[in-house]
């Protein structure tokens, strides 16, 4: 990962959002599994996009699951950490989202400013 990307944890260590590529993602639990739709149980749900990052423009929308990092099954922030962080920086990583009826494949910019998000204070 990048030193401009965040973690938020619990009181035993466990992330519950990470704030990375210009989104807030965390892991899905029961209230965000019905929003969206989809009938999924675990994974990694997009809570928020930065406007103006790279993600907005591809059009990534809150809601979205991430499915799939460089073909690499992603159902928690683990995965999604451990594949940004496996992963050359300067090289667009490549990211599979599912949303209500649309599969989007896009590659984000990685080791740039945009990146990450802003400090959290």
């Amino acid at each position: 990962m990048t030193e401009q990307d965040h973690t938020h944890t619990t009181h035993d260590n466990q992330p519950t959002t990470l704030d990375i590529l210009g989104m807030t993602v965390a892991n899905i639990d029961h209230l965000s599994a019905v929003h969206s739709g989809m009938g999924l149980r675990s994974g990694v749900i997009v809570r928020m996009v930065r406007r103006g990052s790279a993600a907005h423009r591809e059009g990534v929308e809150a809601g979205d699951i991430v499915f799939e990092v460089n073909g690499r099954l992603t159902t928690t922030l683990k995965d999604l950490a451990d594949s940004v962080a496996d992963h050359e920086p300067r090289v667009p990583i490549r990211i599979l989202f599912r949303g209500t009826g649309i599969w989007r494949l896009v590659s984000l910019p990685l080791g740039t400013i945009e990146a990450g998000m802003a400090e959290n204070r």
